[in-house]
């Protein structure tokens, strides 16, 4: 790895351990994909209802910052992703806001000058994050497939990892962009 161990600001690839949160939640019982809950326009403020899985192909493909929010208020917040991506094993890995409070505060610290901890992973967390969904290890096969789907249809970002490929290669990932940030993970499948 290149600066490995450095934290670096999540941006919205931060949205797969929320919906990895979610998933896990569908795999336990607490909720089903079709259930339906509101987009979240702020913290506190709900918007359109729509299914678990209309709010995960939102959050991934569109990179939907109100659909995040909604995962992020069903599964209890920063916190609870926190805990999950914990109990996984991967340190080094933080999310304390919800996406429109992070969004609304972009800027306050310029990562060019300064490493803010907060919303932020090191790059060596992210591979253990993508590989440990990639292996399966904390999600059903339907889940995952849930998961990785909708990564593998991701419109963000054509020119990130995904236009650096040759053809015939297949990329299923998640792009952040910030303040003087841009971000982009996933899985490249040679054919």
């Amino acid at each position: 790895s290149i600066l490995g161990n450095q934290r670096f600001p999540l941006a919205s690839t931060s949205k797969i351990a929320i919906v990895a949160t979610f998933l896990e939640g569908v795999d336990q019982g607490r909720w089903r994909l079709e259930d339906r809950f509101p987009m979240m326009l702020t913290p506190t403020r709900e918007g359109t209802v729509m299914t678990g899985r209309e709010l995960i192909e939102l959050a991934i493909t569109r990179s939907s910052n109100e659909a995040a929010d909604g995962l992020l208020r069903v599964v209890g917040g920063p916190r609870a992703v926190n805990e999950w991506v914990h109990r996984a094993g991967i340190k080094e890995f933080s999310i304390d806001r919800y996406i429109d409070t992070l969004v609304r505060e972009d800027g306050a610290v310029d990562p060019a000058q300064s490493v803010d901890v907060r919303d932020s992973a090191t790059p060596v967390a992210m591979v253990k994050l993508i590989k440990g969904l990639h292996d399966g290890r904390w999600l059903s096969q339907s889940s995952l497939s849930v998961l990785l789907g909708a990564m593998s249809r991701c419109k963000t970002g054509p020119q990130r990892i995904k236009g650096q490929m040759p053809d015939g290669d297949s990329v299923a990932h998640k792009t952040g962009s910030l303040y003087n940030t841009s971000s982009d993970v996933g899985i490249v499948t040679g054919p």
